[in-house]
């Protein structure tokens, strides 16, 4: 699993609004529903286990390479989603947020970039994407459907396009360590410890702020 976690580069397929100006960048959680958005960049991609506890509570914990992975070894029944997070405009209210996806979604936007060779995350040559995504009982575990369409082109002019840089800038904690692996002690505590001590309190990195609290940046954006 060499390259998590790092850049996703296009090609290579693997397993601010009316209310003011923008000071935090907000994660944005792909929830059953449909998104209009505008990816800005490359995408991250990272492996990541999801588990549900005694209590059908989800616990995720993100892996540097599950194939030597002492917990995995320990835990057979453990498998891997290979996932990609980057920064997105969302439409439903002009913000810059983080979005994670799954591998489905990633191989849509490479979709275009194979076609047409445009940057899907480009500043000139990105565009709005619909993302719809369904949830469906299946059995023991539920199952999640991601769908991405690819709507028009939505060039960023040179002014807003410097207002997302000066943005992610001024952040302090950049992408690709936001969604860093955890440590073997880490992944076996948040999969398998006690849920209060892990997740009771809100976890750091739900919502990054550009000027206080915790935050995120990125690496030479364009």
């Amino acid at each position: 699993m060499e390259g998590y976690v790092g850049y996703a580069e296009w090609g290579d397929v693997v397993h601010s609004g009316d209310s003011g100006s923008q000071i935090t960048i907000a994660r944005l959680f792909l929830q059953p529903g449909t998104y209009r958005v505008r990816p800005i960049h490359k995408a991250v991609k990272f492996a990541k286990y999801f588990v549900k506890d005694e209590a059908r509570r989800t616990r995720t914990a993100i892996v540097a390479d599950p194939d030597t992975d002492p917990v995995r070894k320990r835990h057979p029944e453990l498998a891997p989603s290979y996932r990609y997070a980057m920064y997105v405009k969302d439409k439903a209210d002009s913000r810059l947020k983080v979005m994670e996806f799954p591998l489905s979604v990633f191989k849509e936007f490479n979709k275009r970039y194979l076609l047409n060779k445009k940057d899907p995350g480009g500043i000139k040559d990105g565009g709005d994407w619909q993302i719809t995504v369904t949830k469906t009982a299946g059995g023991q575990r539920n199952i999640t459907k991601y769908e991405a369409q690819y709507i028009e082109d939505t060039p960023i002019d040179d002014s807003e396009a410097q207002k997302i840089k000066d943005l992610i800038k001024g952040t302090k904690v950049k992408l690709k360590e936001l969604f860093a692996a955890q440590t073997s002690e880490d992944i076996e505590r948040r999969l398998y410890g006690n849920w209060e001590e892990v997740y009771g309190k809100k976890e750091a990195n739900s919502s990054v702020s550009g000027k206080e609290g915790e935050k995120i940046n990125s690496e030479d954006l364009w």
